[in-house]
């Protein structure tokens, strides 16, 4: 492992819920952070829970006479968050941490590889409990949605990477969004419907729990008993602290820093892992 002279540290911007399982959600990829990479790891909420980042960063910078700050937000699309309090975070750390200390904000989690076998393996694991799996099922992909047509239009792109994954065993995916854009879910459940899939898996596209994944679960089963004979509605997990996601930050990590073979986007089959001086500790 390579050694650097600046003492760094990661600090993990994460949304905010008041889902109480949210909350833990992203403290425990903080824990596993921790574990995981060779150098002081903090993190907060952006709203909704504590700890809040803008103390929590400052607390962590006087703690631990950081040198080189990286940000790296836990957001999935590049809508508001990402654009605005990220860029805010980044500047309240500059301003505690003084002249001496480099902050640098890393680019959001997005679609990177780590993110769609992650989902694909929550719909996996959704369809392998399914009591009649002979009959054909339909994703539904539900996103939070956004004012932001930037952030909404990687969810038809996440749809398009997650048909592509051979061992997702279904028939046809929808994309839709739980408020502030179209299609709804009511929509896009219509939409698979009238195409002839009356068996639909509902699948968040998120990142941690919250009370959207519960208000688009209630809309889907609002949704089905508006029919006489209701179509099967079944439900998935979102992403959660997961192994891979420890890697997706990593990569965001080493990204910020120039210590990977960037290609023209994150997806493309010939992206290189670069072997930065962050490397996982031994277990």
């Amino acid at each position: 492992m390579k050694t650097t002279a600046s003492r760094d540290g990661l600090f993990l911007m994460g949304h905010g819920t008041k889902s109480f399982l949210g909350q833990q959600q992203f403290l425990e990829i903080i824990y596993h952070a921790q574990h995981h990479f060779r150098l002081p790891v903090s993190g907060g909420f952006i709203e909704l829970a504590e700890p809040n980042m803008d103390s929590a960063i400052k607390t962590f910078i006087e703690a631990e006479g950081l040198d080189r700050l990286i940000i790296v937000p836990m957001v999935l699309f590049p809508a508001g968050h990402m654009k605005d309090d990220g860029p805010h975070l980044a500047h309240l750390a500059q301003r505690y941490g003084g002249e001496n200390l480099k902050v640098i904000y890393a680019s959001h989690l997005g679609l990177l590889p780590e993110i769609i076998t992650v989902v694909g393996e929550r719909i996996v694991e959704s369809l392998s409990t399914d009591p009649n799996p002979a009959d054909p099922s339909a994703i539904l992909l539900v996103g939070r949605g956004s004012t932001d047509p930037d952030g909404n239009a990687e969810m038809y792109k996440a749809m398009r990477l997650l048909a592509e994954q051979s061992y997702s065993d279904f028939s046809a995916i929808q994309p839709a969004f739980v408020s502030l854009t179209s299609p709804s879910v009511d929509q896009g459940l219509d939409i698979l419907y009238r195409l002839g899939y009356s068996k639909i898996l509902v699948q968040p596209f998120f990142l941690f729990h919250g009370i959207l994944i519960d208000r688009m679960f209630l809309q889907a089963q609002s949704w089905a008993s508006s029919f006489n004979s209701a179509p099967i509605i079944l439900t998935s997990k979102e992403i959660g602290p997961h192994k891979l996601l420890l890697d997706a930050i990593e990569f965001r990590l080493l990204d910020a820093l120039g210590d990977v073979v960037r290609t023209s986007c994150d997806l493309c089959i010939y992206r290189t892992r670069g072997l930065g001086q962050f490397e996982p500790k031994d277990n």
